[in-house]
């Protein structure tokens, strides 16, 4: 399965009382994309303002499990990022590969390979 996250989403979502809604909170229905598979997530809780979701949808599944599974299991990676005791907003594999990202662009100072130049997932 192929699925795309989508961290900055200018969706938010409110409780009845006007307040946060709960961690591992997902919606899949009413507002999101008729005949795609995809949903949002609030996996974290906010300590100050309002919570924003995260945005999921699957670009290809070939793997046969259902996607109430699939939703889980992004929640539950939420909880397996070792720098943090609680829930985070990405999945832990997403914000590890982010951070290696990071520190690679900031502080590594050999020239990539020319022909990366040519790629489209280098651009």
């Amino acid at each position: 399965m192929y699925c795309i996250a989508l961290k900055k989403c200018s969706t938010r979502f409110f409780s009845e009382q006007m307040g946060n809604v709960q961690p591992g909170t997902i919606v899949d229905r009413k507002i999101t994309i008729p005949g795609r598979n995809d949903f949002y997530l609030v996996s974290h809780c906010g300590r100050r303002g309002t919570v924003s979701p995260m945005y999921y949808f699957a670009v290809s599944d070939n793997t046969g499990i259902e996607f109430v599974d699939f939703q889980n299991f992004t929640f539950q990676m939420t909880h397996m990022y070792y720098n943090w005791s609680g829930t985070v907003k990405l999945p832990a594999v997403c914000q590890y590969a982010f951070k290696l990202a990071t520190v690679m662009g900031e502080h590594s100072k050999i020239a990539p390979d020319p022909i990366l130049n040519r790629k489209l997932w280098f651009l």
